[in-house]
């Protein structure tokens, strides 16, 4: 039974506001009352903030839900796959009456793809059975590592075309053991398909759910870093095992499960196979052979890497990660000068993270001894990057210390109260803001 005093996040389209509510006043009546609807009225740096502080998350399915991006991706998919908490999918339209919506309207095909392997694992809960399955749900615990990025050069292309192809699933960790394999597969004539198809201006949950929902057979590269990866067991296999694609697991090292993992990785090994007869597995499903080519290596991609929250860090700060852009939540640090960083680049050095807005009360009473604060915008000011930053209201609010802020001319928005109570402020470079807003 899930725990009357856990933090419940709620996401729900505002056209479901009226059942949903009704729903929710159900809930508390039977004692949870932690209910968490901010959604319907706050930002969104906010909305991320309460799903991070949730303990587990009630996600309202409607096909309006489904039409929205926002919904989808910012709310059901990062509380599902990027901070991993538990959830409970309640269904307002059926499936069936989604995915027919979805082709009435022409709908996003790969949104409704990734509905479909994000509650693949899950039970169809309706609206009236959700009391019951408050009382039955058990939080899934499972202890959890992030991925330590390879670095090494993909082996080739990923397929883009109609016919039958592999849907090659996999640990990031285990880049350097799976693309020797996904290369001969390659040179043996095969179409295949992994996350190297991912292009820059593509979503990356959708996309990899939408070539497992086409593709004719699924190959599993089964690791123990595999094991312990949520996005690869409880999404991309329990999608491709929901859709009854062909899976072939192959065995690239013993196993040692953990407990959580043993029942998992028996079924597994049942059928799992050596990597030196996987080529003989894959001829004789019903894919088209190319005959033997050579693996070109492909233009490098920057994409980010879905299973693992990059940047690591950025000292001395709390904050929101949303794509390429980074929000400063919270100054934590314990410096009396603060530079604030224009970006933050990734551990790989590929992937530039832009700081595009503070948010409110993020420096708010100057409770460590803050006397300056420098915005280090410059590139952004010279004009290499179009993104402007945004400081809101009250952010550095009785910094009673502070007495210098360096802003640049490429801040175009300071929020009402933003510097109110820094008794000690002398100047800006923009005083005039400044006169007008404290």
């Amino acid at each position: 039974m899930l725990e009357k005093d856990v933090n419940i996040f709620v996401s729900l389209h505002p056209d479901d506001e009226r059942s949903v509510l009704l729903a929710l006043e159900q809930v508390r009546s039977a004692g949870w009352h932690n209910i968490d609807i901010s959604g319907l009225q706050t930002g969104q740096a906010a909305i991320l903030e309460s799903i991070q502080q949730s303990g587990m998350a009630l996600i309202f399915l409607s096909k309006a839900y489904v039409r929205d991006q926002r919904l989808m991706l910012e709310e059901f998919a990062y509380a599902a796959t990027v901070v991993r908490k538990p959830f409970i999918p309640v269904w307002l339209d059926s499936l069936v009456d989604i995915q027919q919506d979805c082709q009435n309207i022409d709908g996003d095909r790969h949104l409704l793809s990734a509905l479909e392997m994000l509650t693949a694992k899950y039970s169809c809960t309706a609206i009236d059975e959700l009391i019951a399955e408050l009382e039955r749900f058990t939080p899934d615990n499972t202890p959890y590592t992030p991925s330590t990025p390879q670095i090494c050069d993909k082996p080739c292309e990923a397929y883009e075309g109609d016919e039958p192809y592999i849907f090659i699933s996999y640990a990031h960790d285990d880049a350097i053991q799976v693309y020797p394999e996904i290369k001969e597969l390659y040179e043996s004539g095969w179409d295949l398909w992994y996350d190297e198809g991912i292009k820059v201006t593509e979503r990356y949950l959708p996309v990899i759910a939408d070539n497992i929902r086409h593709c004719s057979v699924f190959v599993l590269m089964l690791t123990n870093r595999c094991l312990v990866r949520p996005f690869v067991m409880n999404y991309e296999l329990e999608y491709a095992r929901q859709r009854g694609v062909p899976i072939i697991p192959v065995l690239l090292e013993e196993l040692t499960p953990q407990p959580w993992s043993e029942e998992n990785a028996a079924k597994l090994l049942k059928a799992a196979i050596a990597p030196d007869v996987l080529i003989e597995h894959i001829s004789r499903a019903s894919l088209t052979n190319r005959g033997t080519r050579i693996a070109v290596p492909p233009a490098i991609k920057q994409n980010v890497v879905y299973d693992v929250n990059l940047p690591l860090e950025m000292p001395g700060f709390k904050i929101l990660v949303q794509g390429d852009e980074i929000t400063i939540v919270r100054y934590v640090g314990d410096d009396r000068d603060v530079v604030i960083p224009s970006t933050v680049t990734s551990v790989d050095g590929k992937i530039t993270f832009q700081v595009t807005a503070i948010c409110d009360y993020a420096f708010t009473g100057g409770g460590s001894g803050i006397s300056g604060i420098g915005v280090n915008i410059d590139l952004m000011a010279s004009g290499m990057f179009n993104k402007k930053i945004k400081i809101n209201k009250e952010s550095l609010e009785n910094c009673k210390l502070l007495t210098s802020v360096t802003i640049p001319d490429s801040i175009t928005n300071i929020g009402q109260g933003a510097f109110s109570g820094c008794k000690l402020l002398k100047g800006t470079s923009k005083n005039h803001l400044l006169n007008i807003l404290t």
